[in-house]
C-alpha cells in the first residue's frame, strides 16, 4: 500500500455511508432515464477518489469513463476529454477522431462528445467521472459542461471531483449540478478508530481517536500517514499531543530521508516529471545505476507505486501531495538541472515545458520558442495555455518592451478565451507595463465585461486618444468597435453609429468579436431610421450560400431591423442564417435570441421556446453575462403567453439579476419588459405599471423612435386603461401613434388601434371605439402576427357585446378564441371563452388545439424528423443527444398515434388535427 492510497483505488476505506447512499440514489435516477451531474468537493486527502472508487466497485452493469486532471497537462487542450474518448470502446473510429476536432471551440467539442455518447445507443447506464478537476484543462471542462447540460433522457451520471480550495470548476458546471454537491469533511473519531484498525493499530481508545481527530482535522490521508509513521503505542498512549512531525509534508520528507541516495534521486526525478512518469525516463533523469533497487526501496517506503496494466513500465505517486512535498523540497538549482535532463529525453511540448522550468535566468532564444508555441495555441483556440506560455516568454525575455508586449498578449489571450478574472489579475499585477493605448484598451475591455461601464468608457476613450492613427489601423478598429458595443448597451444611439462607422473605416471588422455592422443597422433602426438601416444593409457585399461566421454578422442586423419593421418572414430567414453553427457563441448566439422573438411574433411559438431555451443555456455555458438579461427576456415571450407562470418567472428573475449586476440601460430595459409581459399575460395591470417604471425614466429608451421595439409603450398604455388612468394612457398612446403613423408600421398601428378602441370604450365614446377597432381590423388583414390579431378581435368582441351587438361580438370572439387556441395561449383563450359565454348565443365550445399536447421539444423533433433527417442529424441541429431525440420522438409517436416516420410526416402535413370522429386527417 503506497502512502496516499486511501485517496486512490486501493487501501482501507471507512465511513462515507451517507455520501455513498446519495450517489446510489442519483444512479437510481439515471437508471430511470433522468441524467444527473454531481460535484464532489473536499480538501486534498479527504478521500474523493476513494469514495468514487468504492461507489463504482459496489455496482454492476455500468459503463464507466474515468479521466483525471493532471497538473502537468492542465495547459494541454482537451487532455481530459481525450482520456474519456480513449475509453469509448465500440464507437466507430471516424467518430472517435471527430471528438477532438473542435479544438478551437469547446462548445463544438462538447457537441461532438454528446454525439459520441449517443452513438453507443442503449445498453448499460454510463458513469462519467472527472477526478482532480482543479488540474483539468479548461476546454475539456467547458466541453463537458456543454454536453452534460444537453442530456435530457440519457442514462448518464456525470461526477466531477475537485479540491474545494481550488478554482477547478466552471460556474456553469456548478449551476448545472445545483444542489447535487457532496462536500467531504474530515472523518469523525469513530471512523478514525476504524481506519486505525484497518492499518493495524487496533484497540484505539476513544480519547486517542479524539486526539488523532484534533491533530489531523479528520483528514484520512494525513491520519493514515501518521498512523504508519508512529509506533502504535505512541498513538494509543493517553494524554498529551501527538509528537511532531505534524504536517503531511514533513511525514513524506521523513520517509524520503530514510531512503538511500539512489532511491531519493529517483523519487526527486519522478516528482520533476509529474504525477506519473516512465520508469526509464525517471531513471535517466535521476542518473541512478540500479533503477530496480531504487524503485524497490521507494515502493517499500510507500512513496511510489507501479500501476498495473501498463505496456511500458510506469511509476506513480500515491497522492499528488506526496509528489508536491518531494518536488518543493528539491533545491532550485538541482531541480533545474533535472528539468534540463528531462527536456533532453523528451520531445515536443513536454520537452519545452521542462526547458521553461529549467531556465534560471533570462533566455531570449527560449523566449522566442515559447512565444511561437503560444501563437500556435492561439490559432487553435487554446487561449488559456497560450496565455500561460506568453507569460513564461515574458519572464524569459531580456528586453523590457518585449516583456510588456508579451504580458499584454497574455491578457488578450485570456480575454479571447473568456477568462476575464484571470486576465484582470495579470493586468493588475503587471508593474512593468506603463499606461499605454493598448494596456488601456485591454483594461477597458476587462472593466466592460465586469460591468464597470463608466471605468470602461474612460479607458477605451483614452486608448483611442493615444493610438497611432497612421500605424496599427486594426487596433483602432478594435477600440472603436468596443466603444460602439459599450454605447449600445447604454442606449446612446448616435454614439453607437459614430463609433461603429469609425471601426469599419479603420480595419477589417469581420475579425472582431463585436457585431460592428449589425450595431450600425440596429442603432439606426432604434433611432427611427429603419429605411437608412436597410439601405446600409443593401450596400454590403452580397452574401453567398455556405456563409462563414464573419459573413453572418450583417445578416443579424438586417434581420432585427426587418423584424421591427414587420418583415417577419425576411427577419426569420436572416436570423436563422445568422444563428448557424459551428460558432456557438458570440454573434450567432445573439442572433439566436432575436430569432426566438421573431418566431414569437410570427406565431411559431414552439420554435421560439426551443431557440430561446438554447440561447439561455449557451449563455450559461459561455459565461457571457452581458447577454443574460437579453436571452432571458426572449425566453419569456411564449412561456408567459401560454401560462407557464413558474418557468417564465424564473427567466424574469434571471433577467433582473443580470440587469442589477450590469446596470446598463439595455439590460434594465429588457428585464423591465420581461416582467411587464408576464404581468400582462397574468392580467395584472398594477404589475405592468410597476415593472415598467424604470424604463419610463431611462433617457436611452425614450430616444427609441422605432415603435416595433419591445412594445413596452403598448403594455404601459393597456395597463393604464385597465386601471382607469385614462389621461395617462392617452399620453402614452399619443406618443406611440406619433412614432407609428409616419412610418406606417402595421403591427404598431394594429396595437394602437386596439388601445385607442379600449380607451374610447372606457370614456363611453362608442363611435370612437367603433372607428378605432375597424381601423385595427383593416391593419390586421396585412399582418402576419396571429397573437396581435387575436388580441384585437377579443377587445373588439368585448366592446360589441357591451354595445348589445351579441352576434357580431360572438363572431369576433370566436375568431379570437380560434387564434389563441391555435397558439396554445391558454390564459387568453380562457378569458375569451368567458366573454363568449356571456354572449349567450351558443353552448360552450373550444376549438381543438393545433398542438395535440406535444411539448415544444417534441414538436421541434417531430418537424425535423418529418423532413427526412436522421435522429443524429436532428440531435446536431438542436444540440442535444441522439437519445434525447429518440425520447421526444417516441412521445410524439404515441401522442399522434403514428408508428412510422412516413405517417408522422402525413400527420404534421395535415396539421396534426383530429377529426370529429377521432380519426386523424390523412389516416388510412
Amino acid at each position: 500500500m503506497t502512502l496516499g492510497a486511501q485517496s486512490g483505488e486501493s487501501g482501507p476505506f471507512v465511513g462515507r455511508d451517507p455520501e455513498l447512499a446519495l450517489l446510489r440514489t442519483y444512479l437510481g435516477h439515471v437508471r430511470d432515464g433522468a441524467p444527473r451531474v454531481v460535484l464532489v468537493e473536499g480538501a486534498a486527502g479527504m478521500g474523493k477518489t476513494a469514495l468514487l472508487s468504492r461507489f463504482l466497485d459496489g455496482v454492476d452493469g455500468l459503463r464507466v469513463l474515468w479521466a483525471s486532471g493532471d497538473e502537468g497537462e492542465s495547459r494541454l487542450a482537451y487532455a481530459v476529454l481525450a482520456q474519456l474518448l480513449a475509453e469509448l470502446q465500440g464507437v466507430p473510429e471516424p467518430l472517435a477522431r471527430a471528438g477532438i476536432d473542435g479544438a478551437g471551440d469547446p462548445l463544438l467539442a462538447g457537441a461532438q462528445f454528446l454525439d459520441l455518447i449517443g452513438a453507443l445507443g442503449g445498453g448499460a447506464p454510463m458513469v462519467v467521472v472527472v477526478d482532480d478537476c482543479q488540474w483539468a484543462d479548461a476546454p475539456s471542462l467547458q466541453a463537458l459542461t456543454f454536453a452534460m447540460r444537453r442530456l435530457q433522457s440519457d442514462r448518464v451520471l456525470a461526477v466531477f471531483a475537485s479540491r474545494d480550495d481550488e478554482n477547478g470548476l466552471p460556474e456553469g458546471l456548478r449551476r448545472l449540478a445545483g444542489a447535487r454537491s457532496l462536500r467531504l469533511g474530515g472523518l469523525d473519531s469513530y471512523r478514525l478508530g476504524e481506519l486505525a484498525a484497518a492499518v493495524g493499530v487496533v484497540g484505539l481508545a476513544p480519547h486517542a481517536a479524539d486526539r488523532l481527530r484534533e491533530h489531523t482535522d479528520g483528514n484520512p490521508l494525513h491520519a493514515r500517514a501518521l498512523l504508519a509513521e508512529l509506533d502504535p503505542d505512541v498513538v494509543r498512549r493517553p494524554g498529551g499531543p501527538l509528537p511532531a512531525p505534524r504536517s503531511f509534508a514533513l511525514l513524506v520528507l521523513a520517509r524520503l530521508a530514510a531512503c538511500g541516495p539512489e532511491a531519493r534521486r529517483l523519487l526527486e526525478a519522478a516528482a520533476v516529471l509529474g504525477q506519473r512518469a516512465s520508469l526509464r525516463v525517471a531513471g535517466r533523469v535521476a542518473e541512478v545505476d540500479d533503477v530496480a533497487a531504487a524503485l524497490g526501496q521507494a515502493v517499500q517506503m510507500q512513496l511510489l507505486a507501479v500501476p498495473a496494466q501498463t505496456v511500458v513500465p510506469d511509476i506513480a505517486f500515491g497522492h499528488p501531495l506526496v509528489r508536491a512535498a518531494i518536488y518543493h523540497d528539491i533545491g532550485r538549482v538541482r531541480r533545474a538541472a533535472m528539468h534540463s535532463r528531462a527536456a533532453a529525453l523528451l520531445e515536443g511540448l513536454a520537452s519545452l515545458e521542462h526547458r521553461i522550468a529549467a531556465a534560471l535566468v533570462e533566455d531570449p532564444s527560449l523566449a522566442a520558442e515559447v512565444e511561437a508555441q503560444a501563437r500556435a495555441e492561439v490559432d487553435v483556440g487554446n487561449h488559456d495555455a497560450a496565455a500561460a506560455h506568453l507569460s513564461a516568454a515574458a519572464r524569459l525575455s531580456d528586453d523590457r518592451s518585449t516583456r510588456q508586449r508579451l504580458v499584454l498578449d497574455a491578457v488578450e489571450a485570456l480575454l479571447r478565451g473568456g477568462s476575464v478574472s484571470e486576465a484582470a489579475a495579470i493586468a493588475a499585477g503587471s508593474r512593468e507595463s506603463p499606461l499605454s493605448a493598448r494596456r488601456n484598451y485591454l483594461l477597458g475591455r476587462i472593466a466592460f465585461l465586469l460591468g464597470r461601464q463608466a471605468e470602461a468608457e474612460g479607458l477605451l476613450l483614452d486608448a483611442w486618444q493615444h493610438r497611432d492613427p497612421e500605424g496599427d489601423l486594426e487596433f483602432g478598429a478594435a477600440v472603436a468597435a468596443h466603444l460602439a458595443w459599450l454605447y449600445s448597451l447604454r442606449m446612446r444611439l448616435p454614439l453607437v453609429v459614430e463609433w461603429a462607422r469609425r471601426s469599419i473605416a479603420d480595419g477589417d471588422t469581420a475579425q472582431l468579436d463585436v457585431p460592428v455592422r449589425s450595431l450600425v443597422m440596429t442603432s439606426l433602426g432604434l433611432g427611427g431610421r429603419a429605411d437608412e438601416a436597410l439601405a446600409y444593409a443593401a450596400s454590403l457585399p452580397e452574401l453567398q450560400p455556405g456563409i462563414t461566421a464573419p459573413d453572418v454578422e450583417p445578416l443579424m442586423g438586417r434581420g432585427v431591423v426587418r423584424m421591427w419593421t414587420d418583415d417577419l418572414a425576411g427577419a426569420r430567414a436572416d436570423l436563422s442564417a445568422a444563428a448557424v453553427r459551428p460558432h456557438l457563441s458570440g454573434i450567432p448566439l445573439v442572433a439566436l435570441g432575436w430569432l426566438a422573438e421573431a418566431e414569437y411574433r410570427l406565431g411559431a411559438w414552439d420554435d421560439s421556446v426551443v431557440h430561446a431555451s438554447l440561447a439561455v443555456s449557451l449563455v450559461g455555458d459561455t459565461d457571457q453575462v452581458w447577454l443574460s438579461a437579453f436571452v432571458h427576456t426572449m425566453a419569456t415571450w411564449a412561456l408567459a403567453a401560454r401560462g407557464d407562470w413558474e418557468g417564465c418567472a424564473g427567466h424574469v428573475r434571471s433577467a433582473h439579476d443580470a440587469a442589477a449586476a450590469l446596470g446598463d440601460a439595455a439590460s434594465i430595459g429588457y428585464a423591465c419588459v420581461a416582467a411587464a409581459h408576464l404581468a400582462f399575460c397574468r392580467a395584472d395591470p398594477l404589475g405592468v405599471v410597476a415593472a415598467l417604471q424604470p424604463i419610463v425614466s431611462l433617457p436611452g429608451w425614450q430616444q427609441v423612435d422605432e415603435p416595433g421595439v419591445l412594445i413596452w409603450r403598448e403594455l404601459h398604455a393597456d395597463a393604464l386603461v385597465t386601471l382607469g388612468r385614462l389621461e395617462d394612457a392617452e399620453g402614452v398612446l399619443v406618443d406611440l401613434e406619433a412614432r407609428a403613423v409616419p412610418r406606417a408600421r402595421t403591427s404598431a398601428l394594429t396595437r394602437a388601434a386596439r388601445l385607442r378602441g379600449r380607451l374610447a370604450m372606457a370614456r363611453g365614446d362608442a363611435d370612437g371605439a367603433t372607428v378605432a377597432f375597424a381601423s385595427g381590423l383593416a391593419h390586421a388583414e396585412r399582418l402576419a402576427m396571429p397573437f396581435e390579431r387575436a388580441l384585437l378581435q377579443q377587445a373588439y368582441g368585448a366592446f360589441l357585446r357591451r354595445a348589445g351587438e351579441r352576434r357580431a361580438a360572438a363572431a369576433q370572439l370566436r375568431a379570437a378564441l380560434h387564434g389563441f387556441t391555435g397558439l396554445g395561449a391558454e390564459p387568453f383563450a380562457g378569458r375569451c371563452q368567458v366573454e363568449l359565454d356571456a354572449c349567450g348565443l351558443s353552448p360552450r365550445t373550444r376549438p381543438p388545439s393545433g398542438h395535440v399536447a406535444l411539448t415544444p421539444q417534441e414538436l421541434a423533433v417531430a418537424r425535423l424528423v418529418a423532413t427526412g433527417r436522421t435522429n443524429r442529424d436532428v440531435a446536431a441541429e438542436l444540440v442535444v443527444s441522439p437519445k434525447t431525440v429518440e425520447y421526444h420522438l417516441g412521445h410524439a409517436f404515441t401522442k399522434l398515434g403514428v408508428r412510422s416516420r412516413t405517417q408522422l410526416a402525413v400527420r404534421l402535413a395535415a396539421g396534426g388535427q383530429p377529426s370529429q370522429d377521432g380519426r386523424w386527417a390523412g389516416q388510412d
